[in-house]
């Protein structure tokens, strides 16, 4: 049994609507498939070779045996980096009675002690200082201080006024100078 055009046309005429609507959705799902699902499988796969290739590169460019610092070695060396010279301890202290006198602010009578850290590898230099003064002349002494001297922290600060409406503030500021080598 042959089928020629005429049988396929007789066909088509008799079926009418269903069969022309499957003869539609067949070409068009054939000219998706040809005109992209084609192409895009293409790119899928050079992008797939393109990212072989990067991923090679990448594992080339670095060497295996390089020693990594983990998160913990590079805080200690930040660390140490702000430590300041022990020798300088007297420089430090003098730069905060001078910060003070910028500031027209008179310091009592400072106490101070000195900590030594064995295990860290360094001293820690406390100077607690009793000022009184307006609150704004003594944020800038301390602000000043700490910005002249790096291995400076402001470790406590206690604030006292007489009452509500006074001008002069009575504050306790105890300085810490972080310096290399403990000693025993």
């Amino acid at each position: 049994m042959t089928v020629s055009l005429l049988d396929f046309d007789m066909a088509l005429r008799r079926e009418s609507a269903p069969v022309w609507i499957a003869c539609v959705l067949a070409a068009i799902a054939s000219a998706t498939y040809l005109l992209s699902i084609r192409p895009l499988e293409a790119r899928i796969a050079e992008r797939g070779q393109d990212l072989a290739r990067i991923e090679k590169q990448a594992r080339d460019a670095q060497p295996a045996d390089a020693p990594r610092t983990s998160l913990l070695e590079e805080r200690l060396a930040a660390f140490n980096d702000t430590l300041c010279d022990r020798a300088r301890l007297d420089a430090y202290v003098g730069s905060v009675f001078e910060q003070a006198a910028k500031q027209g602010l008179a310091l009592a009578q400072a106490e101070y002690k000195l900590e030594h850290d064995k295990a860290g590898g360094f001293s820690a230099y406390q100077m607690t200082l009793p000022v009184r003064g307006p609150y704004p002349r003594l944020r800038r002494f301390v602000d000043a201080t700490l910005a002249e001297t790096g291995c400076a922290a402001l470790d406590d600060v206690d604030f006292k006024r007489e009452a509500i409406g006074a001008t002069q503030t009575e504050a306790k500021l105890r300085f810490v100078f972080f310096l290399r080598g403990a000693q025993p």
